[in-house]
């Protein structure tokens, strides 16, 4: 099995904007040519972090003028910064560019020199900032200080992003080998700089955590606002071999992150499940969803169970049972703000691997929904046009779909139990899901994407030349074989197999097609940072 999960998050951001052709975009990009990071940025004020999604970060700005640009530092990604406060609303606090970052990730390989795989094969310490304004990747000016994948990305109070744990994996003469990290980094924009995390807990976390989610809590008014939950994973190894990819069991641990002391501390509570490639979700009120995971490993045994952590009373409660176990789902909140009516506040859980034992089960194309009153699930009687896990969720903010999610590839899976009989073909298809449509809403299709990917990045861009559209870029393109061959989406090898090798692309709101964007990633990934669904 080949999956990159990058969890889709939603922002606060007004995604309004002009939709002006993106071929036309296109040729100013090109007539701009490749270069490192020096474009123009809008100066910001008054900046509230937001994730829109995993292993992408962004700045809403309260106010942000178009004749108050001007040039960055030549070794910065911000145009200004002001004090920073301890909340990322109040006055004062750290104001960046809106930038969006992709670190880390895996640049693919020949697995025994035979099958081409996307995952858990060749990790980098690659970064890379999509910059709205300019509608193009540029290179961060330093890299991380070590090569990492499927690790966690979480903006943080003080303006900085938290990068934490993941795999370090090489391709050696044995097959590929992955280990879980216990370190982390936190990336600056205002210097465009890594460094080191944890100088309070001996740069380290309170364990290594690979699989696991990181989500911010709010609204508890208690000590533990602004600080980040990390949970569950994998503390160990992992490895490819003939028979397919086996790890060490996932843990029940979880750990805090505060960005005050800048320290990882180990909570004393554990979940009720251990579990790694779960979802988790922010509700607000300090409480945090967790949800379906995997009890065993990779695509073993998928849960069926719910928890959430609160953070008033420092424990893991149960909560409903899922109707169909999953990992590698998505789950999206419903924000009051934006969606009305019966499904305002409520969670959507789509799609994942139903796994019933090592390497047998399949993608599944239902949801079902999470409501945080009754602590129960319900099942969304309108199924997905295709099954799916690894894929994206946006929750549009404004504009002609607002209200609606964008579902969008994702990995369609057949497991027999066997490594060369599994099956894996990424997903072209894409689904809009209303929930203003019926009790428990509806799915119906949308455009196609270009290439079929899963695990890739993803962000609704609240302004520039792309206003109003959402990105996704690299994940995974599998060929549906059996044995499946994997590659980075976009990359050489993936175009050498007669792919359509579309790195980048942007879903229009207002036509609903996709398009190649041709200011592609300087290093095209998969898996890179960035797990678990947050709200900010």
């Amino acid at each position: 099995m080949e999956y990159g999960r990058n969890r889709c998050a939603v922002g606060a951001g007004d995604s309004r904007g002009t939709y002006s052709s993106a071929d036309d975009v296109d040729r100013r990009n090109d007539a701009r040519g490749a270069g490192p990071a020096s474009g123009w940025f809008y100066r910001m004020a008054g900046g509230k972090a937001a994730v829109l999604a995993a292993g992408m970060l962004f700045a809403v700005a309260s106010a942000a003028r178009a004749g108050d640009s001007r040039k960055p530092p030549v070794d910065g990604l911000a145009a200004a910064t002001t004090n920073v406060g301890a909340n990322a609303s109040s006055p004062g606090v750290k104001a960046v560019n809106p930038v969006i970052l992709v670190a880390g990730g895996d640049v693919g390989g020949s697995l025994f020199h035979v099958l081409a795989s996307a995952l858990f094969v060749t990790s980098t310490s690659a970064a890379q900032v999509y910059v709205p304004d300019s509608g193009r990747f540029d290179p961060t000016p330093r890299p991380l200080n070590e090569s990492r994948e499927l690790a966690t990305e979480t903006p943080l109070p003080n303006g900085k992003i938290l990068i934490a744990g993941g795999l370090k994996c090489a391709n050696g003469p044995l097959g590929p080998r992955c280990k879980a990290l216990d370190s982390a980094e936190l990336f600056d924009p205002a210097s465009g700089s890594f460094i080191k995390a944890g100088s309070g807990s001996g740069y380290k976390m309170a364990s290594p955590r690979s699989g696991h989610t990181a989500t911010v809590i709010k609204g508890c008014n208690c000590p533990a606002d602004g600080k980040v939950l990390l949970a569950g994973g994998v503390r160990d190894k992992v490895a490819t071999i003939p028979t397919g990819i086996i790890s060490t069991p996932p843990v029940n641990t979880a750990e805090i992150y505060d960005p005050a002391t800048d320290s990882f501390i180990a909570l004393s509570a554990t979940m009720r499940d251990a579990r790694v490639h779960h979802a988790a979700a922010s509700l607000g009120d300090g409480k945090v969803l967790i949800v379906g995971g995997d009890s065993a490993g990779f695509f073993e045994h998928a849960l069926a169970t719910a928890e959430i952590y609160d953070a008033k009373s420092g424990r893991f409660v149960a909560v409903g049972v899922m109707e169909k176990p999953r990992e590698f789902a998505e789950a999206t909140v419903f924000d009051p703000k934006v969606i009305k009516g019966p499904l305002a506040g409520k969670v959507l859980i789509t799609g994942g691997v139903v796994a019933h034992a090592r390497l047998k089960g399949d993608s599944t194309d239902s949801a079902e929904l999470f409501d945080p009153r009754s602590t129960g699930f319900v099942k969304v009687e309108s199924r997905m046009s295709s099954p799916r896990a690894g894929h994206s969720a946006t929750l549009f903010t404004s504009g002609p779909l607002a209200g609606k999610v964008l579902i969008a590839g994702g990995i369609s899976t057949i497991g027999d139990g066997t490594a060369l009989g599994t099956k894996q073909r990424s997903e072209q298809t894409a689904d809009l899901y209303d929930p203003s449509a019926g009790p428990t809403g509806r799915f119906r299709p949308t455009g196609k994407l270009n290439e079929g990917r899963a695990g890739h990045v993803v962000a609704l861009l609240p302004h520039g030349t792309h206003a109003g559209r959402v990105l996704v870029a690299g994940g995974e393109n599998c060929n549906g074989a059996a044995p499946s061959a994997c590659y980075v989406a976009g990359s050489s090898a993936d175009k050498a197999a007669g792919n359509p090798g579309v790195g980048v692309e942007v879903y229009d709101p207002v036509s609903e097609t996709w398009r190649p964007l041709r200011g592609a990633m300087p290093t095209l990934v998969n898996a890179a940072s960035g797990q678990g669904m947050i709200l900010f």
